[in-house]
């Protein structure tokens, strides 16, 4: 009996001694885990702080020129004037035009039976516009007379914003190209390099036009003089008599090309009435 009661007392000493193996095993394996797979220290990395510290840098200089970007305002307009003298009145425009650093895009005479009307779109510097259309509008008797603004500001920023991030992509993907090593890379950052630079083109482009948009006032102006019956009959019949004239001169010029072709049909003619005669 004394036996067998020590044989199980050391039956339950080996249990027990085995399970407390057991569980201390686990957490010296779990410690092991857990420390043989460390945390990246980022707040460490000086070459992530410094790409950080350089991304809020550009990103503020960035909001910066934003803000500094003024404001960005279309503005044109339109003037109808009845002249008494169409003549004068288009030189005075010319004089106030070159006056104010303009210049004339486009004109144009269109003579109607009752009038005669001129129409001319002049680009002034936007900064002098408003006294430059304040002195038009004295050179005859103003009928009509408008202006219209658009802001683009908006549209504006984002263009330049655009740009910008394309500008900064084209610049990466040289410095990829620098570094590729087989054709294949060369070949992919090449098609990219292609596609950004179209962009870029496409994006200069409306933003330059933007600025001529926005630097420059178009003003469109009709002019027009109301002509008199006198005045008219005269016109038509100096235009009648331009026509008789011109016509005259036309058939003068035709009977001289072909005169000696007369002549000698008239040859012919005559020695075949003289033979005919002569057989009979």
């Amino acid at each position: 009996m004394k036996k067998r009661r020590m044989a199980v007392i050391g039956i339950i000493l080996l249990l027990s001694i085995s399970v407390l193996c057991f569980f201390s095993g686990c957490a010296s394996n779990s410690n092991s885990v857990d420390s043989s797979t460390p945390e990246y220290d980022y707040a460490g990395n000086e070459e992530y702080k410094s790409s950080e510290s350089g991304i809020a840098k550009t990103g503020d200089t960035e909001q910066s020129e934003t803000n500094n970007i003024e404001q960005k305002v279309i503005k044109n307009g339109s003037l109808t004037i009845e002249a008494s003298d169409l003549s004068q009145v288009e030189e005075d425009i010319v004089s106030l035009t070159e006056k104010y650093e303009g210049y004339i895009n486009d004109s144009s005479l269109n003579i109607q039976k009752s009038k005669k009307v001129v129409i001319m779109a002049v680009k002034v510097p936007q900064k002098n516009f408003e006294k430059y259309y304040a002195e038009i509008k004295e050179v005859g008797n103003v009928e009509r007379s408008q202006i219209t603004t658009r802001d683009v500001t908006t549209e504006y920023i984002d263009l330049k914003a655009r740009l910008e991030t394309q500008e900064a992509q084209e610049k990466r993907l040289v410095e990829m190209y620098s570094k590729a090593s087989t054709i294949e890379e060369m070949l992919k950052i090449e098609n990219e390099l292609t596609r950004i630079r179209t962009s870029l083109e496409s994006i200069s482009g409306q933003i330059k036009y933007l600025d001529n948009l926005t630097d420059y006032s178009l003003l469109t102006i009709e002019l027009y003089q109301e002509l008199d019956i006198s005045s008219t009959a005269k016109v038509s019949f100096k235009d009648g008599w331009n026509l008789f004239i011109n016509s005259i001169t036309l058939l003068a010029k035709g009977i001289l090309l072909v005169w000696p072709f007369i002549i000698v049909a008239g040859i012919v003619y005559g020695v075949y009435r003289y033979r005919k005669h002569k057989q009979e």
